[in-house]
């Protein structure tokens, strides 16, 4: 081999050697940017990791805390339907009352107007005694006699 062939292979080979270095460089700088990316990737899973974690907590308290209200509603629904059974039992009693209420008006009712009728059959039959008595004539000390013909009309006591 000659010198030229030397100096064209050695020309050859460190233009090799720098396109190499260049190709090295460049995958060096893509390697940082992968890096880099890579980097921030795990940075961002982290965050979302943590946020998730957070996340989980905060439905754990939610769901427990909508279970303790939701056993409370449960026990306000029962103690509302007992109540209302309760409310029931006492207005069917009350319905009871008032119909014994309204007999004994009744009763009273009817009573009273068969005690209003012989009041005013006697009252009647009181002015047409007094009617009567204003021809009587009574004779001297005996006041209470009754002439012929007048009709004596006994009043009884009202009943109760």
């Amino acid at each position: 081999m000659d010198e030229q062939e030397l100096k064209e292979k050695l020309y050859s080979a460190l233009d090799s050697k720098a396109e190499l270095n260049d190709l090295c460089e460049k995958l060096q700088v893509r390697d940082l940017e992968r890096e880099k990316r890579y980097s921030h990737a795990a940075t961002l899973i982290a965050k979302l990791c943590k946020g998730n974690e957070m996340l989980r907590e905060d439905l754990v308290n939610l769901l427990s805390q909508n279970e303790s209200k939701q056993k409370a509603h449960v026990a306000k629904i029962k103690s509302l339907q007992s109540e209302n059974i309760s409310l029931k039992t006492r207005i069917n009693e009350l319905e009871v009352e008032l119909q014994e209420v309204n007999s004994n008006f009744d009763n009273i009712a009817n009573s009273l107007s068969g005690e209003i009728n012989k009041s005013n059959h006697f009252l009647l039959e009181f002015k047409k005694l007094t009617s009567q008595s204003s021809y009587m004539t009574f004779q001297g000390p005996d006041s209470n006699k009754i002439e012929s013909g007048q009709e004596v009309i006994h009043f009884e006591p009202a009943s109760s």
